[in-house]
């Protein structure tokens, strides 16, 4: 459903010079409502379903800030560089494929967004990111001066074009066989010596850029190398450094344990002096360690001999209940 604005509820959108219309679902433009209001000159436009800008929008000549982004544009007016006092044109998010020559007249134009719209390569690749503030700056000065370019290129182009068919008007039809057959061998001529500089040109230019590329790659790759094995041995030294740690701890917990447990088994009386400069020295009370991994020994052996215990009798009772009924069946059959 397309919604239409009168004068009255676009001029309670009137702030100052800025005329803000962004997220109205508008369809259509109302130039002539905004055309009356010539202090108007920030016009914003974004977030609506407009698909075509109407052919008297360039009237609009007072406008100096256009925002237009994301819309439904497929694309923008032929003479859209009419309105020469543009300076901030946003076109962001629309469907525009193609730019009008007439942008090559909007010379006060100092910032331009056309990113995510289906634009061409070249005109891609001229307009660049416009990531930020700096590069919509550089994006209205390269599109600017790329259609001027074209422009002008163009322009010579039918100058060109003009001067032939001039000529050929008023020479005569013989002279014109003539010419045309001259015009044909020395074009064939130009056509064949440019291809062979071009070709020449081609494979001089892949030459270097293969050496180049070549040399380039054998330097990275050798850079990538020498890295890898410094990483390598570095790598290595620390995992055998905490290889040989881990192992040194647990030597040295395992035999402090076994010292601490086995030694007063064997004299008491010299492992409690030794207990005892330990403690003073370090305020480690070895004897409370020292009783409770003798009651941890206590319980081992206990668990394990009992375990034992169920083992021998289990294998006593399998041998008498398979191998004594074997030799017994030997027996009879003998």
């Amino acid at each position: 459903m397309t919604i239409k604005m009168n004068l009255k509820t676009i001029k309670d959108k009137v702030k100052d010079e800025v005329l803000n219309l962004s997220v109205s679902e508008l369809e259509d433009v109302p130039v002539k409502e905004i055309a009356t209001l010539r202090k108007v000159t920030n016009l914003d436009l974004s977030g609506n379903m407009i698909a075509s800008l109407p052919k008297n929008f360039v009237t609009l000549t007072q406008i100096v800030k256009l925002d237009l982004s994301k819309n439904m544009l497929a694309e923008i007016p032929e003479d859209i560089g009419e309105m020469r006092q543009l300076k901030y044109l946003d076109l962001y998010a629309n469907k525009i494929s193609r730019l009008p020559l007439s942008m090559s007249e909007l010379k006060n134009l100092k910032w331009l967004d056309l990113k995510d719209n289906p634009l061409t390569h070249a005109v891609s690749m001229v307009a660049g990111p416009c990531n930020n503030n700096k590069d919509c700056q550089m994006c209205a000065k390269n599109i600017v001066s790329y259609l001027t370019t074209l422009k002008i290129q163009l322009e010579e182009k039918m100058e060109e074009q003009k001067k032939i068919n001039l000529e050929t008007a008023e020479q005569k039809p013989e002279e014109k066989k003539k010419e045309s057959k001259k015009k044909k061998r020395k074009n064939a001529e130009k056509q064949s010596s440019k291809l062979n500089l071009t070709n020449n040109s081609k494979k001089d230019f892949n030459d270097v850029r293969n050496e180049t590329l070549s040399t380039e790659s054998n330097k990275t790759k050798s850079c990538k190398n020498q890295k890898s094995t410094k990483i390598a041995s570095l790598s290595g030294v620390l995992c055998k450094f905490l290889a040989f740690t881990v192992l040194v701890t647990f030597v040295m917990a395992f035999m402090s344990t076994v010292f601490i447990t086995v030694a007063p088994l064997y004299n008491n009386e010299q492992s409690d002096i030794i207990f005892q400069y330990i403690e003073r020295n370090t305020n480690i009370s070895l004897i409370k360690y020292h009783k409770l991994s003798i009651v941890l020994l206590k319980d081992v052996t206990e668990y394990v001999t009992k375990w034992s215990n169920i083992v021998y009798k289990l294998f006593n009772e399998t041998y008498d209940r398979y191998f004594n009924e074997i030799n017994n069946t030997i027996i009879d059959e003998l």
